[in-house]
């Protein structure tokens, strides 16, 4: 009887977890620093196994911290991609205009 109550609290559980995996995702693609991802997954296991679990988790972890981990990653790595573009574009436009400086200098 107590594994059928676990089974359907486990959904209500996750739920927590998703909304910080969200809200990791949202927090993440604001950061435009790189970030070093193993050693952030590293640090966040320890950090999470400390924190301990919720209620009806069969790990000892926090899967709430773990999840707005992930998507913290998740979203820095989204932002860098999208940001890539937008940086090699501006490595370019930087590179005429100083082309154009030196040429103006001269003449």
């Amino acid at each position: 009887m107590l594994d059928v109550v676990s089974s359907l609290l486990l959904p209500y559980n996750l739920f927590l977890s998703l909304i910080g995996l969200f809200i990791g995702i949202v927090i993440g693609i604001k950061i435009y620093m790189k970030l070093n991802y193993i050693f952030y997954i590293f640090v966040g296991v320890i950090v999470a196994y400390l924190i301990g679990p919720l209620p009806y988790y069969n790990l000892p972890l926090s899967y709430s911290f773990l999840f707005s981990l992930i998507g913290l990653l998740i979203g820095n790595m989204v932002n860098s991609i999208v940001n890539k573009n937008k940086m090699v574009s501006l490595t370019k436009d930087f590179k005429n205009i100083t082309k154009e400086i030196r040429d103006e200098e001269k003449n």
